[in-house]
């Protein structure tokens, strides 16, 4: 019973709270990335859209969980209007420190495991879950004759412990071998990479901050092994050098959530906006990494080859 009461007093305070003019908006990602970059874009030309009189105060981790809280502190004790979280760990964070500021999410591939529950009365935002079956659909179509994928992840992510899991299943089904390797550091990439690269027939990056924050390395050291590279955030990594990958619109994500904004400024009870999740993700295919490799592509699959 306490608990019940505990959420009604939070959704009255969520309800009536008034925002100042121009509103105080605390925005923060864990790591510098154009993905993410993209979503903090996004967002201003979304405010701009809504008509909104607005001041960013855009913060960046590097990477550090232990700077991530201060700055989610810091917005607190500033009694921001807003949170935007930009990723996992940021979002983790801005759920740890406030129940009363409403937090919009950008770059989250399981709102559910980085703490948005049903309780959570102060959170909505938008979802770059992109199935990892279409992945492994992607690789028997370009690659029928792959029977290993290989996968390197930070474990202490939940949403890369979530994706891998989701594709240890989707290859057993599909007779397929996943070789996974968690690592905590970017100082423990280079062995990684050996150790995968060496055993798969293609590599598979995810949603991860920490290995794509080091794209470049892993797209480097694949094509001197001639291995292809799948991407589930496909369209930085493909333009840099993977065989292929999946359409997000990070950018758009972050029009979404700006508007979001502008709905909740104008009345509408955060409770009434649910995680907005697209619906389709367009193929992306790199035609002169495939000519490299020597793979030939689907004419059906070119229609947004890069």
């Amino acid at each position: 019973m306490k608990k019940s009461l505990s959420v009604i007093l939070g959704m009255a305070l969520i309800n009536i709270v008034s925002f100042g003019k121009p509103l105080e908006i605390g925005i923060s990602q864990i790591v510098e990335h154009p993905a993410l970059d993209a979503v903090r874009i996004g967002v201003e030309e979304g405010l701009k859209k809504s008509e909104l009189e607005f001041k960013l105060d855009s913060q960046i981790a590097q990477g550090d969980m232990t700077v991530q809280q201060l700055i989610m502190n810091n917005f607190k004790k500033n009694k921001k209007d807003f949170i935007v979280a930009i990723s996992t760990p940021t979002l983790q964070s801005a759920i740890n420190t406030t129940n009363e500021i409403p937090i919009l999410f950008g770059a989250i591939t399981s709102p559910e495991l980085a703490g948005v529950t049903s309780d959570k009365i102060n959170v909505t935002g938008v979802s770059d879950r992109v199935p990892p079956e279409l992945m492994v659909n992607l690789a028997k179509e370009i690659l029928p004759s792959a029977k290993t994928i290989g996968i390197i992840y930070n474990p202490s992510e939940k949403n890369s412990e979530f994706n891998v899991g989701l594709l240890k299943e989707i290859t057993k089904n599909n007779n397929m071998t996943l070789v996974d390797v968690g690592i905590t550091s970017t100082n423990e990439l280079p062995s990684a990479l050996d150790v995968v690269l060496n055993k798969s027939d293609v590599l598979f990056t995810i949603t991860d901050n920490l290995t794509v924050s080091s794209a470049p390395f892993i797209l480097s050291k694949a094509k001197v092994k001639k291995i292809p590279v799948i991407s589930m955030n496909g369209e930085e990594m493909v333009k840099e050098g993977a065989l292929g990958g999946f359409k997000v619109d990070y950018k758009g994500s972050g029009v979404i959530i700006g508007e979001m904004i502008g709905k909740i400024v104008n009345g509408e009870k955060i409770t009434d906006i649910p995680v907005f999740t697209p619906l389709q993700y367009p193929i992306l295919i790199n035609e002169s990494v495939a000519k490299e490799l020597g793979i030939k592509i689907p004419e059906k699959l070119l229609e947004n080859n890069l």
